[in-house]
């Protein structure tokens, strides 16, 4: 007696737009796989929302495709202006709040028109409430203590 194959899942009508067009103008069904571990987890609940918003780009940029290597993505500043986050300043700061706290590393440092390459990282899974709390803290006060560009 063999084991039965499982039905494969379609998705429910509120869970994705099937008229969405991808990077490459193909219909694309792409999703965010999130567990409740990490929804729930102390580091996520303590995130910003557009932390949260840049994590969920930065997922859907992850195809883990061959070319990949384990675990990278690449995300330009483009796709993510493009997907309604608009200054340069907001991204790179939220980039390094996902990098506090545990949910991405940089692999390869950009520069002059070249994105970064990120990792995804687990790191997120050993920060208690109270890390979590105090990253908070000094995250927001080092954009504080930013000095504040003169319009052109």
């Amino acid at each position: 007696m063999g084991r039965t194959k499982k039905p494969k899942y379609e998705p429910k009508p509120w869970e994705h737009i099937t008229t969405y067009r991808g990077h490459n103008g193909q219909i694309d069904n792409q999703y965010n796989r999130i567990y409740a571990s990490m929804e729930f987890s102390p580091a996520m609940r303590h995130l910003s929302s557009e932390g949260y918003r840049l994590y969920h780009l930065v997922k859907a940029q992850y195809r883990d495709r061959p070319d990949q290597i384990n675990g990278t993505v690449e995300c330009p500043y483009e796709y993510i202006k493009k997907n309604g986050i608009s200054s340069n300043e907001t991204i790179s700061d939220h980039f390094i709040e996902l990098e506090k706290f545990g949910f991405l590393e940089v692999f390869h440092k950009g520069g002059h028109g070249v994105a970064n390459i990120y990792k995804l990282s687990d790191k997120w899974k050993s920060i208690t409430e109270e890390e979590a709390k105090q990253l908070k803290r000094t995250w927001r006060k080092s954009l504080k203590k930013k000095p504040k560009q003169k319009p052109k």
